[in-house]
């Protein structure tokens, strides 16, 4: 598929993951993903909601590697503070260390993020559009959020105290998330 080939309701979603995956390995242009971020675009219609999830998600977390625009920051930004699901959180929070300039504006909606999907985190790979499952490289929302952090470094330094009372007091977390936590 070419980088700006139109992708409609009757593209099959694996050949669209076939794009973004194209899209990522070559040119690493990712101007045309922004298109297939709105949810009301024409490729999504008739679509279920997982399909969208997941073409939407799969399309986040390439920004981790291509770079995210300003312009999918919004996006990016809006799926933290109110996303539910699981593989879109943690896309949105992979996308976050795609931005080359990243100000400690984006504490808050990690934070948020991690209320959000505290209780609905779930196993999530983005190694392969389709994974066959069982896998053994799983990743998780609540893991990706901790790495972001991690990532932000110093910019994340304000985030410290209210992450090591996480630590401390909410037993909630696994004992992996916990150790991401203290990382």
């Amino acid at each position: 598929m070419r980088a700006n080939q139109i992708l409609d309701q009757d593209t099959p979603e694996e050949k669209i993951a076939e794009w973004i995956d194209a899209i990522q390995q070559s040119s690493g242009n990712c101007e045309p993903l922004l298109k297939l971020l709105p949810e009301q675009t024409l490729t999504y219609q008739g679509r279920s909601t997982n399909e969208i999830i997941r073409i939407r998600g799969y399309i986040l977390a390439a920004f981790e590697t291509l770079g995210l625009p300003d312009a999918a920051i919004p996006y990016v930004l809006e799926e933290l503070e109110s996303g539910r699901d699981a593989y879109l959180v943690a896309a949105a929070a992979k996308a976050v260390r795609g931005i080359s300039n990243p100000t400690e504006q984006l504490i808050p909606f990690l934070f948020k993020a991690v209320e959000n999907i505290k209780y609905m985190d779930d196993a999530i790979t983005f190694d392969s559009y389709k994974p066959q499952w069982p896998i053994e490289n799983y990743t998780t929302a609540l893991t990706e959020i901790f790495e972001t952090f991690k990532h932000l470094g110093k910019i994340a330094h304000s985030a410290l105290p209210k992450l090591e009372v996480m630590y401390e007091d909410d037993r909630s977390f696994s004992e992996q998330t916990r150790g991401k936590i203290k990382e």
